[in-house]
């Protein structure tokens, strides 16, 4: 999973594993390591929600999805869902949670559980 903060948005881009792992277990985790701690990620789906939504507590962070979207979106080639949650401060936080395509230029990253990008003309 990668995690990408800018102001009000966080998008979340999952690859192939991270999906699979969704699909089995019904959420998908990923933790990074401080010095003093640690900061941990969890997308989960609900029954209980009727629209996205996103907890903080301590170093944990907690994005729901209700169920049927996130099933939706796990099992056909729809790239991304996305919603939006109000906060403490009567703003909104935007979720964008997305399937994770490998880059059409080179990196240096693993990119062996991305999504073929459908750009690239070079696939077989």
């Amino acid at each position: 999973m990668k995690v990408r903060l800018r102001n009000n948005t966080v998008r979340l881009r999952l690859d192939q594993k991270d999906i699979a792992e969704l699909k089995s277990a019904g959420q998908v985790v990923m933790t990074t390591p401080f010095i003093q701690g640690k900061l941990t990620w969890t997308i989960c789906g609900s029954d209980e929600q009727q629209s996205f939504a996103a907890v903080l507590q301590g170093q944990q962070v907690t994005i729901q999805v209700p169920n049927a979207t996130l099933q939706q979106w796990i099992s056909t080639e729809q790239v991304g869902i996305e919603g939006e949650v109000a906060t403490e401060d009567e703003a909104s936080l935007k979720l964008l949670i997305e399937k994770d395509f490998k880059c059409l230029t080179a990196r240096d990253e693993d990119e062996s559980n991305a999504f073929p990008n459908p750009l690239d003309s070079h696939q077989c």
